[in-house]
């Protein structure tokens, strides 16, 4: 599959726990256009709590300055943002320097210890502001996992859902879980999160690879809208019910 677009990665350098040279975007970028692709938004982690936003944004500027040159090279069209943790502060934030660059997509990271507090009072509050949530890595957070129904709420009040490739690669469990949110419409990209080429490659192109076909044309359909400042068109979400221990 080519023409492959990767919503979520740390691939700036020495920015956050990504890439920490420019010899290894380098090489981040080079394993993305042999993989097939074509379009990336660089997300690097912004923690609201503990760093300075305008920090945050002069160094993500230089790092995007040092980077497009290579981009060019390699014939990749990109966009920036940032991975922000989620805080009951954020919707008080200039979300239009968080969101991902000319759209109105924001990518959320969720704690992964607990459930934050009043997730879907945040989600509306950034929709009500014109800004759709994307939530980074949903595989990732245990009480997700153990309670797929928070997902249905989430995406029901305006929220998309991004899983990562690796999952897909690498959890036995995986596969199960993920046509659960499949057939209840609660998956809707799929990215690399890409931080470095021997601890989290770029893999995306594997990742679609384990898909079945109908879903991977559906998540890539949805990352070309996103990147292009569209809205995806989706199937509403459907509320998984727990039967006999299970969630079906």
């Amino acid at each position: 599959m080519s023409g492959l677009i990767d919503l979520h990665c740390h691939m700036l350098p020495g920015i956050d726990d990504g890439a920490q040279s420019l010899e290894d975007t380098q090489d981040l970028l080079r394993s993305s256009a042999e993989q097939g692709v074509k379009r990336i938004i660089f997300t690097p982690h912004f923690y609201p709590e503990r760093m300075d936003l305008y920090t945050f944004l002069r160094n993500r500027e230089r790092a995007v300055e040092q980077t497009a040159p290579l981009c060019e090279a390699l014939g990749i069209e990109y966009r920036f943002g940032a991975e922000v943790q989620i805080t009951p502060i954020l919707a008080r934030l200039p979300l239009r320097e968080l969101a991902f660059s000319g759209t109105q997509y924001l990518l959320l990271e969720l704690l992964f210890d607990y459930e934050p507090y009043d997730v879907l009072g945040l989600i509306g509050r950034l929709r009500d502001q014109g800004y759709t949530p994307i939530l980074a890595h949903v595989e990732r957070y245990p009480y997700v996992a153990e309670n797929p129904e928070l997902l249905y709420r989430w995406v029901k009040a305006g929220a998309l859902a991004q899983v990562n490739a690796g999952w897909v690669l690498h959890d036995g469990k995986a596969k199960k879980r993920l046509e659960l949110y499949d057939r209840h419409n609660l998956v809707h990209l799929i990215s690399s999160d890409a931080h470095s080429i021997d601890a989290r490659p770029q893999n995306l192109k594997r990742g679609y690879a384990a898909l079945n076909a109908d879903l991977a044309e559906k998540l890539l359909t949805n990352a070309s809208a996103i990147f292009e400042n569209k809205a995806p068109a989706f199937a509403p979400p459907v509320k998984p019910e727990r039967r006999f221990g299970r969630w079906r």
